[in-house]
């Protein structure tokens, strides 16, 4: 296989074969072209749409948890060393700022739907093209990114250990949330005794970890019961919630109304 000096990856598979939680040197650029969900991207959980492109800068830790009950999903990334941006900044004068710019950027950023479907097709077109045809549209792409409109910051980049541990344990909600989560458990996980870990998570965050928790779990069954397959009870379960009266007042808390006038 020939040598590249970035890596192109278009994928489609189950959703189970998704990479979990991971961090690169290298910046990457990703686009979802078919499948729904959750993703973790920093210290920021959010669903993610079809299409939309997101711009992550090295470090950061982020994966997508994708709907189980999909066959398959689609994705495209590019992986961009932050080598290859510094030696085309100092060989190619016409293209200096334009990667300094790039290099420059630390957080993780999504762009507007205008420009994420332009740069879908570049992407899509990438598939079918030899290494320089690729170079040249990777160009294109970083230019888009570069000039800075319609871009939006998604979450900020940091080294801080104690932020760590917070996307640590969203991390573990997200893949974990439809089983009993514990105390003891949270806290093993990030290496903390159960008094420090509930002292330092409401420090953190303003709230305890089963409200978050909670939180999560309610935010997951409005997905579930917008889709409109499941009956109310296996909803309930199926988001880690084990006593339906229980479920049916923390949904009504959280959102205002029962699961069942939200779901009419």
């Amino acid at each position: 296989m020939q040598q590249t000096s970035f890596d192109y990856h278009y994928v489609s598979l189950k959703p189970s074969q998704q990479i979990g939680l991971h961090r690169q040197p290298t910046f990457e650029l990703s686009i979802v072209l078919s499948g729904t969900g959750t993703r973790l991207i920093g210290e920021t959980t959010s669903e993610f749409h079809v299409g939309e492109v997101i711009f992550i800068a090295p470090e950061i830790p982020h994966c997508w948890y994708f709907d189980k009950t999909l066959r398959q999903i689609e994705n495209i990334s590019l992986s961009i060393p932050v080598g290859l941006l510094q030696s085309m900044a100092t060989l190619f004068p016409e293209a200096t700022e334009m990667m300094e710019s790039i290099l420059d950027i630390k957080d993780a950023l999504v762009l507007s739907p205008e420009k994420s479907q332009k740069m879908k097709v570049i992407l899509l077109q990438m598939k079918h093209e030899n290494p320089i045809e690729r170079l040249s549209s990777l160009l294109l792409l970083l230019e888009m990114i570069a000039s800075g409109d319609n871009v939006s910051i998604i979450s900020k980049g940091h080294n801080d250990a104690e932020k760590e541990r917070i996307v640590q344990v969203q991390a573990y909600v997200a893949c974990n949330f439809g089983s009993k989560i514990t105390l003891p458990e949270i806290a093993s996980h990030v290496g903390m005794s159960v008094s420090n870990f509930c002292s330092f998570y409401k420090r953190m965050t303003a709230q305890t970890f089963t409200q978050y928790l909670n939180e999560y779990r309610v935010k997951m069954a409005m997905d579930l019961l917008k889709g409109g397959k499941m009956k109310i009870s296996q909803v309930c379960y199926h988001c880690g919630f084990n006593d339906l009266p229980y479920f049916d007042r923390k949904f009504k808390q959280l959102t205002g109304v029962s699961p069942n006038e939200y779901r009419a």
